[in-house]
């Protein structure tokens, strides 16, 4: 991306070229590699401060009469990143961003919903909006928070003024994706082979976005193993394997998740019985799209990387009930807040410090670290050379065009690799 812009059929050189990212455009456009020292991976630790700051901001109303559990949550939420993202920071990849923008869109919803205006349509809502979408173009795993601008519209825009340029913002982010999509793999979004609508002269193979799809879907239940053989165990094969293969942490996370929604049906269940009101229509929304995130993730690809964005926001949706009793203005409620902050900073800090090197945090501190060298060769294609290289599957920044196998009849569109790739 550094280089070619947008070569079409890009997808046809190597499958994972297809997935189309808007953040790894922004990680190119940003890494200022055209100095000749190397990339800078700037946009993830620059998210990260950015939401850090914001979520901590909220903080304060921890100490004051105007408390939101929203506020509980966000600190939550930085404990959260530290503990299962701090190595993404300097990573141009697109979990972390992703991850962010899903905790960000939920916690300005919250605190809507809080306040009793989520239905209303202002700065704050915008931004609601526009985070929704653009996370949409950064990962697919968070196609479920299309759901907030989706009902707004439907339900209380249609006859709105503010709706044309509620649309325009719509079609400034998502119109360049896909206009990107089919560019590089000839699909409106890939890899869903559903979605075959296009019969551009680059598109990829409908076998081979098929064959994509599986992969997805079998690396992210058992990695390691070929495609075929996970997609033929059952449910109740392939489940025990997967959460074997997760960290304990992991196992933890699952585990909140699953007593949340035990408390969430004993709320409902008792408030049943005593025949009291239930939350309103923007509570159901809230935790519809956070249930809707997790079960899109888990049936799609359940890696866990994928799914932390809502996962971590539906363990912690089962102790709002509680929270709600006991965050009250009080002596109490300030102590408890100084805790909470003192504990997460000294956390937050000690964690700083165990992990600087001090053969590496000099040179570190300026310039992040070279990707790996690997050694290749040339091997010939229908009407050009293409690098392998001689062991792995992955190229780093060896000489263009350089892809781990050299797929049959690939070939240049007008000789030239800005012209792009025909399959």
């Amino acid at each position: 991306m550094e280089t070619y812009s947008l070569p079409p059929g890009l997808g046809n050189l190597h499958d994972r070229l297809a997935f189309n990212s808007m953040w790894l455009v922004g990680s190119a456009l940003f890494s200022f590699s055209f100095l000749g020292i190397g990339s800078f991976h700037l946009l993830s630790g620059w998210l990260s401060a950015l939401i850090v700051i914001e979520l901590l901001s909220r903080a304060r109303r921890l100490f004051s009469s105007k408390i939101l559990i929203c506020d509980l949550v966000s600190l939550v939420l930085v404990f959260a990143l530290r503990l299962l993202l701090s190595l993404e920071f300097s990573s141009p990849g697109t979990d972390l961003p992703a991850t962010l923008l899903t905790w960000m869109v939920i916690v300005l919803f919250f605190e809507r919903v809080e306040r009793g205006v989520w239905r209303n349509w202002d700065i704050q809502g915008a931004a609601i909006f526009i985070l929704s979408l653009f996370a949409a173009t950064i990962k697919l795993n968070t196609l479920p928070l299309l759901f907030l601008p989706m009902i707004w519209l439907l339900k209380h825009g249609r006859y709105s003024s503010t709706l044309p340029a509620r649309t325009a913002t719509g079609l400034a982010f998502l119109g360049p994706w896909v206009v990107r999509n089919i560019f590089i793999s000839g699909y409106l979004i890939y890899p869903f082979s559903e979605l075959d609508i296009f019969n551009v002269p680059w598109k990829i193979p409908i076998d081979k976005v098929v064959d994509a799809e599986k992969w997805i879907q079998s690396w992210a239940r058992i990695p390691g193993r070929h495609q075929s053989e996970v997609l033929a165990l059952s449910f109740h094969q392939w489940l025990p394997l997967w959460y074997e293969s997760i960290t304990s942490k992991d196992r933890t996370l699952l585990l909140l998740g699953a007593v949340s929604l035990v408390c969430l049906a004993s709320v409902a269940f008792w408030n049943r019985l005593r025949k009291q009101t239930l939350p309103g229509s923007g509570w159901f929304l809230m935790f519809g799209v956070i249930l809707a995130g997790c079960l899109f993730w888990f049936w799609q690809a359940p890696a866990m990387r994928f799914g932390y964005g809502f996962l971590v926001l539906l363990a912690g949706f089962g102790f709002i009930p509680m929270a709600r009793l006991i965050l009250k203005p009080g002596r109490l409620m300030r102590f408890l807040a100084v805790i909470l902050v003192t504990g997460l900073l000294a956390y937050q800090s000690v964690g700083l410090i165990t992990s600087l090197r001090e053969t590496t945090f000099p040179a570190r501190l300026f310039f992040p670290l070279t990707y790996p060298s690997v050694k290749v060769h040339l091997e010939p294609s229908a009407n050009f050379a293409v690098y392998i290289p001689d062991s792995g599957d992955q190229c780093w920044y060896a000489p263009l065009p350089c892809t781990p196998r050299v797929e049959e009849n690939l070939r240049l569109r007008d000789g030239s690799l800005k012209g792009g790739f025909l399959p």
